[in-house]
């Protein structure tokens, strides 16, 4: 038996029966997709500084941003874990949330908002951390 790789834990189809310990164990506990991004507060592709498994990062809105994945995930069935810092004059903390998602994995809307007003959306523009887990199938 051996432990599978990153791509297979994301996209088990392509696994073989040897790799059972990794997608039956393993799988649901490993990040899927991660990225760390700064807004540039204007609409349209944002600079990644870091990522695994993420396309790109698109700014439609104050504090609302599209995530494309670039191996699909294989469902809508994961969450995110995140944090984001915006640099006006509080310092404010944000909050991410999911609030769509693809039904075949490709991404999902990502909105972020002070972590006491979900209606007051911000952008991140010191650094945003967003980490996705979820099931392989």
């Amino acid at each position: 038996v051996r432990v599978s790789n990153a791509s297979k834990l994301i996209n088990v189809s392509s696994a073989i029966t040897a790799d059972v310990v990794g997608i039956t164990t393993a799988a649901p506990m490993l990040a899927k997709a991660f990225v760390e991004f700064t807004s540039n507060n204007s609409d349209g592709a944002q600079t990644i500084t870091n990522s695994f498994n993420l396309t790109s990062v698109t700014r439609n809105g104050i504090g609302v941003y599209d995530i494309v994945f670039d191996t699909d995930l294989p469902s809508d069935k994961y969450v995110m874990v995140g944090h984001g810092i915006t640099d006006d004059s509080s310092g404010y903390h944000l909050m991410p949330r999911i609030t769509s998602r693809t039904a075949t994995g490709v991404g999902c809307t990502v909105k972020f908002a002070q972590y006491n007003d979900y209606d007051d959306f911000r952008d991140p523009d010191v650094v945003a951390t967003l980490v996705f887990y979820g099931l392989t199938s």
